[in-house]
C-alpha cells in the first residue's frame, strides 16, 4: 500500500504540471498540508501581493488525494486567501474551481470539473483539512514570500 500511495502522489504532481491551472511562484513546488494513512494535501502557492491595511493576498490550489476507496481519488481545488501581515493568520478563503479525478488503469482521469460562479466565500471554521488548515500554510508562506528582501 506503501508504494501504491507514493506512486499516486508522483502521478498527481505530474498531472498537475499538465493542468498548469495556477502560476506557482516556485516553480510548481507543493507545500505539504497533511499526511495520514488514507491520503495527503499539499498547496500550490502562486506569487503573493502586498495589501494595503497590513494584508496580503495569495491564491493556491489545494491537492488532496484519497487512498482509502477502492478507487482512489484526487481532488483540486482552487483558493484565493487574505492573510494578516503581523501573524500570517487567514482573514478570509474564497473557493473559485473544483475538479475531480478518480484513478483507472494506472492514470488519473477528469471526472468532473466545476468552477463555482460566483466564487464562493469559505467560513475557515469548517472542514479544518480542507480550508483553515490549507489556508494557514499557504498564509505562513505568502507573509514570508512578501516580507523577504528581493
Amino acid at each position: 500500500m506503501l508504494k501504491r500511495r507514493s506512486s499516486l502522489t508522483l502521478l498527481s504532481i505530474g498531472l498537475l504540471s499538465l493542468l498548469g491551472q495556477a502560476s506557482a511562484s516556485n516553480d510548481d513546488v507543493l507545500l505539504p498540508v497533511w499526511k495520514r494513512s488514507d491520503g495527503e494535501a499539499h498547496i500550490q502557492l502562486s506569487a503573493p501581493k502586498a495589501l494595503p491595511r497590513g494584508l496580503v493576498s495569495a491564491s493556491y490550489q489545494l491537492i488532496a488525494v484519497n487512498t482509502a476507496l477502492a478507487t482512489p481519488e484526487m481532488v483540486v481545488a482552487r483558493f484565493g486567501v487574505v492573510c494578516a501581515a503581523t501573524t500570517a493568520a487567514p482573514v478570509q478563503l474564497v473557493h473559485s474551481h473544483t475538479t475531480m479525478f478518480r484513478f483507472v488503469r494506472g492514470t488519473f482521469v477528469r471526472d468532473s470539473d466545476e468552477p463555482v460562479s460566483p466564487p464562493m466565500d469559505v467560513s475557515l471554521d469548517s472542514h479544518p483539512e480542507f480550508a483553515s488548515m490549507p489556508a494557514g500554510v499557504a498564509c505562513t508562506r505568502a507573509v514570508a514570500m512578501v516580507k523577504a528582501p528581493l
